[in-house]
């Protein structure tokens, strides 16, 4: 792929961010659907592919946000194949279905940092109260797998507006749903998953 195709906000975006050209596929022209799987198939992270209504055509692979705009979707995207643990939390009224990498630390260490950030500055939702209450890890597809329980679980979904690092923002992963039902619909996406249950 040539330089020639950028232009100079997009060039100097991926050399503050350390990104090089062949670190995107060239989905000009292609479909959301095509240029997701090509762009996978060649170990793409990111695309270049229409503009978007600021005028960057650098998007993430998977849901076709841009990176220019939402720099905090690359590591979305990133994570969207990675392994990790995906979590249900829970506060009595709501439940939370979200996902941790795996990193250095062991996932009992890694969920009590996301039980303490879910409960911060007021709290995930503007709700407290949060536990996370099971989990089970996944050795692919984290951000997928996440994905697929959040459309599974939708009927339940309550959008909620709250307030984190000094800006409102809006939750999408309440869910006005008991544990039971948050379990039983991962179970029937994934069949026989290893749950572990905090105390």
């Amino acid at each position: 792929m040539e330089k020639l195709i950028l232009n100079e906000d997009e060039l100097r975006f991926m050399d503050r961010y350390g990104l090089g050209l062949d670190d995107f596929y060239d989905a000009r022209g292609e479909t959301k659907r095509e240029y997701h799987f090509n762009a996978k198939k060649e170990g793409c992270y990111y695309v270049i592919n229409n503009y978007c209504q600021c005028g960057h055509r650098l998007k993430t692979r998977g849901g076709g946000h841009c990176i220019v705009c939402r720099p905090c979707t690359m590591a979305f995207q990133k994570r969207y194949s990675k392994d990790g643990a995906i979590y249900i939390a829970s506060n009595g009224e709501y439940c939370k279905v979200g996902v941790v990498d795996n990193n250095s630390f062991s996932p009992e260490v890694t969920l009590a940092h996301r039980e303490n950030s879910l409960n911060g500055e007021g709290g995930y939702g503007g709700v407290t109260g949060w536990k996370i209450v099971a989990w089970f890890m996944v050795d692919c597809d984290l951000g997928k797998k996440e994905d697929e329980i959040h459309n599974a679980l939708s009927n339940y979904s309550v959008e909620k507006e709250y307030y984190h690092d000094g800006t409102y923002r809006l939750a999408r992963e309440v869910l006005a749903c008991s544990i039971d039902d948050a379990l039983d619909a991962i179970d029937e996406l994934f069949g026989d998953v290893s749950w572990h249950f905090m105390n």
